[in-house]
């Protein structure tokens, strides 16, 4: 991080010495009403850490766009992981394949991922964590046993605890959690010709709706951005975005075959968000302000 300037030290001394966490507490984020610590922020210079959790769709998108990190002062660690986003444990359809929940979301796995996040922190001490994720909770999938989607209340009410314990893990030290809506996909259809459940927009927005509802939460820790309203316009599904492939042929994953045009397109759209957050979470730390 760059040496602060005097005046910003200043004003670090005086906001230290009235905020609390009670007092973060208070505010809710409007488009006119700022707090504090974000004003801060938007002065702020100098590189942040960047990690980036969730599943493979978080995993091409992160390498992309890793590409482009140093015009926007950004350090990011992909940290992302296949087949692995919130939901731990029980048997998963994709398609027509049915499978046991794998990696760090493995029921029988001896680390998972709120052990994996929680080192992680640890070892590299963010500034923001962004987390991408959605596609395996969207899918088929048994919870207690019995098979269900994110539609059905109670495993909606499970991810929304699975997103809460992330929040209580990457955030603990005063780390921003930067939630990345679930982008629309088109991964094809069944014999029948109609989409694949998993492509449901009626199961993305049961998902993207359980981010906003963390951030009304926490309104000065989680920041959402709306990832599916930059790359599916007006709710549709593009491959492309004018004449770059941003998604892979499987209609789900961030293109990496041409990487460098991707970071191009999306870098200046997603990458200047990252850093304001970090910076957020970047005074927080500074003043010691954990979870609110």
């Amino acid at each position: 991080m760059r040496k602060l300037k005097p005046i910003l030290l200043i004003v670090l001394v005086v906001v230290a010495g009235v905020l609390s966490a009670n007092y973060l507490d208070s505010y809710e984020f409007t488009p006119n009403r700022i707090d504090s610590i974000q004003n801060i922020a938007k002065n702020l210079h100098g590189r942040v850490t960047a990690l980036m959790v969730g599943d493979s769709v978080a995993l091409t998108l992160g390498y992309d766009l890793t590409l482009d990190q140093n015009s926007y002062d950004l350090n990011i660690i992909d940290k992302a992981q296949l087949g692995c986003g919130l939901a731990i444990g029980g048997l998963v359809q994709t398609k027509n394949q049915v499978f046991p929940a794998s990696g760090l979301c493995s029921a029988n796995a001896k680390t998972q991922w709120p052990q994996q996040y929680a080192q992680w922190i640890n070892n590299y001490h963010p500034q923001v964590v962004v987390l991408l994720a959605g596609r395996w909770e969207t899918a088929n999938r048994t919870y207690n046993g019995k098979w269900t989607d994110i539609t059905q209340s109670s495993f909606n009410s499970y991810v929304a605890s699975q997103l809460q314990l992330a929040f209580n893990i990457v955030t603990k030290d005063g780390a921003s959690l930067l939630l990345e809506t679930e982008p629309c996909s088109n991964s094809g259809s069944d014999a029948s010709g109609k989409p694949w459940p998993q492509d449901s927009i009626q199961r993305l927005n049961a998902y993207n709706s359980l981010l906003y509802r963390l951030q009304s939460k926490y309104p000065n820790q989680v920041y959402v951005q709306n990832l599916n309203s930059m790359v599916c316009p007006n709710g549709h599904f593009e491959s492309s975005m004018g004449k770059v492939r941003i998604r892979k042929l499987d209609g789900v994953h961030f293109a990496t075959s041409d990487a460098y045009a991707v970071a191009k397109v999306l870098g200046p759209m997603v990458l200047p968000y990252w850093e304001f957050v970090g910076h957020v979470g970047q005074v927080r730390q500074q003043l010691n302000v954990t979870n609110s």
